[in-house]
């Protein structure tokens, strides 16, 4: 399950601090915590219990910042099949 960054960054921003501030309450520099906090660095175990920790959060909340497992695909594709009238599901579903 991916890391819910934009949720690490309003937790950020919450507690008044800029990337400045919380790299430094990290031990890090701006640049190093600002490429985990967009993704454009990956984010390991041991960095997200820090930034949790950090944040006032035990590791028992970890999950709080993940996204949920429903991935938008199979949304769309179940809102797809709501709308259908029956002739077209059943021929779909032999479809497939």
């Amino acid at each position: 399950m991916p890391v819910n960054l934009k949720r690490i960054k309003a937790e950020r921003i919450a507690k008044g601090l800029t990337q400045e501030d919380f790299a430094k309450e990290l031990g890090w520099t701006r640049s190093h915590y600002a490429r985990r906090e967009q993704g454009t660095s990956k984010l390991s175990a041991e960095d997200l219990e820090k930034i949790l920790k950090s944040l006032g959060y035990s590791i028992s909340q970890v999950e709080d910042f993940f996204y949920p497992r429903c991935s938008r695909k199979r949304t769309r594709k179940s809102i797809k099949f709501t709308f259908m009238n029956k002739k077209e599901a059943v021929k779909n579903a032999t479809n497939h």
